[in-house]
């Protein structure tokens, strides 16, 4: 007889038993493979470390952006007082002796002070700054940053603020052509 039986392959011991969920149950408690019935670590208030972890990091995220942010004011306003302000139309341009790219904070408008000597400017940049002056863009950057420094753990509002501030210099872009 060639064919073997399944009961002697099972005396054999080439099949094994099955254990129902119980057997499997009582043989995990106590190994390492259980953790599901180990204490989670809780101070005295009942409430788990881990939150403490991520309360932590959380505020210490919060913390380091909101010094960068007062920082990056406070170095803004440094340079309004320690340069050259000249007032025009219904702004004030802040000259400055390195060499930027002209942008605007409140009714500020900064530009390179040799480029502005040399009247290298064009009137174009002029009208473009003081649309965002007038238009109050600084207001929505502030909005975005304050934003960005309380949910500093999103990575989307990355992105948004850079399209944010695009759509912000391209509607003074493209609202001289809608005039003519």
């Amino acid at each position: 007889n060639t064919t073997t039986r399944p009961d002697s392959l099972h005396q054999k011991g080439v099949f094994f038993k099955q254990k129902t969920a119980y057997e499997i149950h009582e043989r995990l408690v106590g190994s390492e493979m259980c953790i599901r019935d180990r204490p989670v670590a809780t101070l005295p208030n009942g409430i788990s470390t881990w939150m403490y972890v991520i309360a932590g990091l959380y505020g210490l995220g919060l913390l380091l952006l909101s010094l960068r942010f007062f920082k990056n004011i406070f170095m803004i306003f440094y340079k309004i007082t320690k340069n050259v302000k000249v007032f025009y139309k219904k702004a004030s341009l802040v000259l400055l002796k390195e060499n930027v790219l002209p942008h605007t904070f409140l009714h500020y408008i900064f530009l390179e002070k040799e480029s502005y000597d040399a009247q290298n400017i064009a009137e174009e940049l002029y009208t473009h700054e003081l649309a965002h002056v007038t238009q109050k863009h600084t207001l929505d950057i502030i909005l975005m940053e304050l934003i960005q420094i309380v949910f500093w753990f999103n990575p989307i509002l990355i992105y948004y603020k850079k399209a944010i501030q695009l759509n912000l210099s391209l509607i003074h872009i493209s609202e001289p052509t809608r005039r003519s």
